[in-house]
């Protein structure tokens, strides 16, 4: 329709009409998190214990856990909200996306796909997982604590991060709205892990 700068909230315009209610603040304010800033800190709760464990490399049997727990080097994370249309239609482009990672010899070892619902109950998670047959871990973001400390990003959007020795999370690439191509997508993925991986 011609928009620019759009912003979808978890809430619709209740979650607009909240952020903005001191009217202090406008869209174009709003430092939205990109290439080379530092993925947020965060904890996420564990939903399906034994088979996201397992894909995730999580050694420690808590709960909860950090990204910089899960045993691989790169993540590639989902933003979404199950009541954003959008969201809904891309599951098949993720779901394309995660059987991909998992065939490729090189990226299966080093990047996994999750999942974060902003505004998302843990009960909505699990029964958005049910219902779209998704193969990949969700956790729930609550109170929308991680993605207001993304920015306020347009859902779906999706970071490849890049957890490093010293446990920053870099992130190298972000994925905004539709993925158009998801073999194209993969060859992007591919080509950043191997510069990150050749010697500096």
């Amino acid at each position: 329709m011609g928009y620019q700068n759009v912003l979808r909230f978890p809430d619709g315009f209740f979650g607009w009409k909240s952020f903005f209610s001191d009217n202090t603040q406008s869209v174009d304010t709003i430092k939205k998190l990109g290439i080379g800033d530092v993925f947020p800190s965060c904890r996420l709760v564990m939903l399906y214990d034994e088979t996201d464990r397992a894909y995730l490399k999580i050694q420690s049997l808590q709960k909860s856990f950090a990204l910089e727990d899960i045993g691989n080097p790169y993540l590639y994370i989902v933003i979404y909200n199950e009541k954003c249309l959008a969201c809904v239609d891309e599951v098949q482009s993720f779901k394309a996306l995660y059987k991909s990672l998992n065939e490729s010899l090189y990226l299966s070892d080093k990047v996994k796909l999750l999942a974060i619902g902003a505004g998302s109950k843990k009960r909505g998670v699990i029964a958005f997982k049910k219902e779209n047959a998704i193969p990949y871990p969700l956790f729930a973001d609550e109170n929308r604590s991680i993605f207001y400390c993304l920015g306020n990003p347009v859902l779906p959007t999706s970071y490849l991060v890049h957890i490093q020795p010293d446990g920053r999370r870099q992130i190298l690439f972000v994925q905004q709205d539709h993925i158009n191509n998801v073999e194209m997508l993969i060859q992007k993925i591919y080509s950043l892990v191997k510069d990150m991986e050749l010697p500096k």
